[in-house]
């Protein structure tokens, strides 16, 4: 039977026996962990956490890259090399320059398209493809396309378009130079012709006659100055004309020349330019960036970030220690809660961790010195709390006690896994003769009105064997209503949920109802964290007793 319940103003118990431990921290005292803004080894475990989610978004990029791939894959790439000649008075680098801005010109573009058959625009074909000189009298010209063969049909058209445009060139230009010497050729034959018959005629030869050019035929007669000019005139007139006729014949000579030797050296064919790289990097891209986008949000929140992970922390803000740490509890917790009372033995995994927090209630509750009655206060962590506690009051059952559990959760946790009404007070369906739930009415503000849950709830209390409450704490009303049901705690924090200040808050809220904090419970702790927890002064008593305790529960 429960003989007691301490008032508001009466003093808890602690591990060691005195209220050192659970005594609060000092107004003036710092109630969170000053830590730099990069925390480099912080940042890691924070993205270690959500591991899961960074995964999901590496795959996510990896899968965008992917379809990115099928949608616009690595073009193909044929080459083809071309041997230019050039005009021999010309300067081969700038008619080589000349010939690569000509393979980029609209003109070739459009007739390289023409022979493709391609509708689309120029500006898009002429980006597929690239003239590159290798030397002054060799270019390459690259081209891109989905698809092997269309990158060798289109390397091949752009050749052909481009030496046929260049062949039409020269011919085109060599056509009016010849045109040009031509008509010279004309003229000077004309103006010859003229002075040998002014020349026959003064030497007596009738018009028309051919005239003696022979050496003894071309001496001047005496006096004959206006013959002599003549005569010179016309061996001018014939070293002029052979020289146009020898430049008629080399102007064709060399246009033919040029346009037999500019021919395709190497036929087009499919080069090998990192394409399966190009895919890898597209991928390891698309890595990178589901990287960036699922760690950038984590790594800024966590760096924003006040809420509290470690154990010294959450032991400086609610001034207790810390004396359990679990892994994340996940899960069903109503199928862990029947299983951890089906099988006693500590299970692997989740159960063994929830196994231990309920040892850890079981020692607070039924020390020898103290009423056994206990508030379980719940900081984030409602479904590990009601979990723990229904486990923990099954196990009480089984040891012939009579139990009480309140339920003051917002949402009925522990009565929907007690098999209980919602309202009021009942009998849990699971133990019916030994265990009652009391929760009060959802439109009852149990902080105002504490004797709203039932009127019968006080007798079965002080009939009760064990007490137990399951509570949440809110910053804007009080706690006192929780000192009517025990007055000593124990806080369930999951970490990453709380901050430092609303840790605090709860811890003075708690302690204003006459209630003493006995110790933490910290689920979720960061596998990094090498800080104790507890307060110091205690920490050698805490490790000696709760450490024994423990293992008398899992292996008994």
């Amino acid at each position: 039977m429960i003989a007691e319940h301490r008032g508001v103003n009466g003093a808890g118990p602690s591990l060691n026996g005195t209220s050192a431990l659970t005594a609060a921290p000092h107004d003036d005292a710092p109630f969170f962990e000053e830590r730099p803004l990069v925390d480099v080894p912080r940042l890691l475990r924070a993205l270690r956490r959500r591991w899961r989610l960074l995964a999901l978004a590496c795959l996510a990029g990896m899968i965008a890259a992917t379809v990115l791939l099928l949608v616009s894959p690595p073009p193909y790439v044929a080459t083809t090399t071309l041997l230019l000649r050039h005009p021999a008075t010309a300067d081969p680098t700038r008619d080589m320059a000349t010939d690569v801005e000509i393979v980029t010109s609209r003109t070739v573009a459009e007739r390289a398209m023409a022979a493709l058959r391609l509708h689309g625009s120029v500006d898009q074909f002429l980006a597929s493809y690239t003239p590159t000189s290798l030397s002054d009298y060799v270019l390459r010209i690259s081209a891109k396309a989905p698809g092997p063969q269309e990158a060798l049909r289109r390397a091949g058209a752009l050749a052909m378009a481009f030496l046929e445009y260049r062949r039409a060139q020269f011919q085109q230009q060599s056509a009016v130079t010849v045109a040009a010497l031509d008509e010279r050729r004309r003229r000077l034959e004309s103006e010859l012709a003229a002075i040998n018959g002014d020349i026959g005629n003064a030497l007596g030869n009738p018009v028309g006659n051919a005239p003696d050019t022979s050496a003894d035929a071309t001496a001047p007669p005496q006096g004959g100055d206006q013959l002599t000019e003549q005569l010179s005139r016309r061996t001018t007139i014939s070293h002029e004309l052979d020289d146009v006729r020898q430049q008629i014949d080399a102007t064709m000579l060399e246009a033919g020349a040029i346009v037999q030797t500019s021919r395709i050296v190497d036929p087009p064919a499919v080069v090998d330019t990192g394409r399966s790289k190009a895919m890898a990097g597209t991928i390891a891209a698309g890595l990178v960036l589901g990287l960036a986008l699922g760690g950038g949000p984590i790594v800024l929140r966590e760096m924003l970030s006040d809420r509290v992970r470690r154990r010294s922390a959450v032991t400086a803000a609610l001034g207790a220690p810390v004396v359990v740490s679990t892994g994340p509890l996940g899960g069903s917790l109503l199928d862990r809660r029947a299983r951890l009372i089906r099988r006693p033995p500590a299970a692997p995994g989740g159960d063994a961790d929830l196994r231990r927090i309920v040892c850890h209630l079981r020692g607070v509750l039924t020390r020898p010195d103290t009423p056994c009655s206990l508030v379980v206060v719940s900081l984030g962590s409602d479904a590990v709390t009601a979990a723990a506690v229904s486990a923990l009051a099954h196990e009480l059952v089984a040891q012939a006690r009579v139990v009480l559990v309140a339920d003051l959760s917002p949402h009925a946790s522990v009565a929907a896994l007690l098999q209980a009404r919602s309202t009021g007070l009942s009998a849990a369906s699971t133990a019916p003769g030994a265990l009652r739930v009391a929760c009060p009415s959802p439109q009852t503000d149990v902080t105002v009105d504490p004797p709203a849950i039932d009127a019968d709830a006080d007798a079965r209390r002080d009939a009760a064997d064990a007490v137990l409450a399951l509570a949440t704490v809110d910053p804007s009303r009080d706690a006192r209503h929780l000192a009517r049901w025990a007055t000593v705690a124990v806080v369930l924090v999951t970490a990453g949920r709380s901050t430092a200040s609303g840790l605090r808050s709860a811890g003075q809220l708690l302690r204003a109802a006459g209630i003493t904090l006995d110790s933490v419970v910290l689920i979720g702790a960061d596998p990094d964290d090498e800080t104790v927890g507890l307060i110091d002064g205690v920490a050698d008593s805490v490790a000696a007793e709760e450490p024994d305790r423990s293992m008398e529960h899992v292996d008994g």
